[in-house]
């Protein structure tokens, strides 16, 4: 039984356990080493970082350093996926992936936490129940500990503890993790759900199970369920709820094209529909951008608008003060020059609306006198 040993001298040293000797001295790094780990598909195959930045992987068998890699930081950890042809390095607030046999090739940068990474390991049946995957676990100084799935090394699931995290540990089932603090404190969480054992579950080698596989989220046939059923004769249907479109006016407000919702508006010739855009532009502060940078041609629309519906009583405050804001924006501009027939119909339009509105007061005027003296007269 042999054991690995790094220290603050800078060197790897191989020791013989029942002799308590040391076998060979490893010498390569240029400073403190802190981290080791072994190649559990080759016994005789060792990884070690150091606060040099260098991870190095060595052959037991000459005492020779067979590759190296540069992590950018002090290492706190390494560590090996289970087929051994891939290498995990943890320092900074960075964590590297390795592939070993294409000569050192970095395959990922993870750079998920936002202290230094301190602690790393790699299980094969830390995945799914259903799934056979193995998952990569960290565990770095600003307390959160993060599970990683090895395709795509995507964060599956984030845990949070109450200090810094020095130290991990996995069952070989998976079933019990144990977390070291800063703190000195050592949490261990069991797994709510015991995994199954093939050999209880009546799960034969080399023959096909009859159970059907668990009904879980990390199957396809769990989003499918219920899809085939047919109700039966007691069962009360309830129809589903069909979601209105949104108008196209509503998409481009969705994308803040404010612009772009206006003209939409206009060409539905609502008026209701183009006080509601106003009225939301006027409300996002984006009346003045949906007015600004446009030609003859883009006021053209607007204009018209406001000709056909300038003495309808629901809209002429809206539409009074929407022309007010054109002549801030546009005055003396070529764009309203070209617009003078425009502007001369809806001059005309508003003077209009005014002689009517003026012999409508007179009228008013003249039924007020004759209103009290018939109330009078009851």
């Amino acid at each position: 039984m042999h054991v690995l040993s790094g220290g603050d001298d800078a060197t790897v040293r191989w020791w013989d356990v029942s002799e308590g000797k040391q076998v060979s001295r490893w010498e390569g790094h240029s400073d403190y080493v802190r981290a080791a780990a072994v190649n559990p598909a080759a016994h005789g195959t060792w990884a070690t970082g150091g606060y040099d930045h260098v991870c190095k992987v060595w052959d037991a068998r000459s005492a020779q350093s067979v590759l190296s890699v540069d992590h950018g930081a002090p290492i706190e950890a390494v560590a090996f996926f289970p087929s051994g042809s891939v290498l995990v390095t943890a320092g900074g607030t960075q964590v590297r992936v390795w592939d070993l046999f294409g000569g050192g090739r970095e395959l990922a940068c993870l750079s998920n936490h936002q202290k230094t990474v301190t602690c790393v390991t790699v299980s094969p049946n830390a995945g799914p129940d259903s799934s056979a995957a193995p998952r990569l676990l960290t565990g770095a100084l600003d307390g959160h500990l993060k599970v990683y799935e090895l395709e795509r090394f995507q964060v599956t699931h984030i845990q949070k503890y109450p200090g810094p995290i020095l130290s991990l540990g996995l069952s070989g089932d998976a079933g019990l993790l144990a977390v070291g603090l800063a703190d000195g404190t050592l949490t261990v969480r069991k797994h709510a759900k015991p995994r199954a054992d093939p050999a209880k579950a009546g799960i034969l080698v080399g023959r096909r199970s009859r159970r059907a596989p668990a009904l879980t989220a990390a199957t396809y046939r769990y989003f499918i369920r219920g899809q085939s059923s047919k109700a039966a004769a007691k069962d009360s249907v309830i129809a589903a709820e069909r979601k209105a479109a949104l108008a196209v006016h509503d998409k481009f407000l969705r994308k803040f094209r404010y612009r772009d919702a206006l003209d939409a508006a206009l060409s539905t010739r609502r008026a209701e529909v183009v006080a509601s855009v106003v009225e939301e532009l006027a409300a996002r502060g984006g009346l003045s951008s949906a007015l600004s940078s446009r030609d003859a041609a883009g006021l053209a629309p607007l204009l018209d608008h406001m000709r056909r519906n300038i003495n309808d009583p629901r809209h002429a405050p809206q539409l009074a003060a929407l022309a007010h804001r054109l002549l801030d924006v546009y005055g003396g501009s070529e764009a309203l020059t070209g617009m003078l027939p425009a502007l001369t119909l809806l001059l005309e339009r508003v003077e209009l609306e005014l002689r009517a509105q003026d012999g409508l007061t007179r009228v008013q005027g003249m039924l007020g006198p004759l209103l009290a003296a018939s109330v009078g007269a009851c």
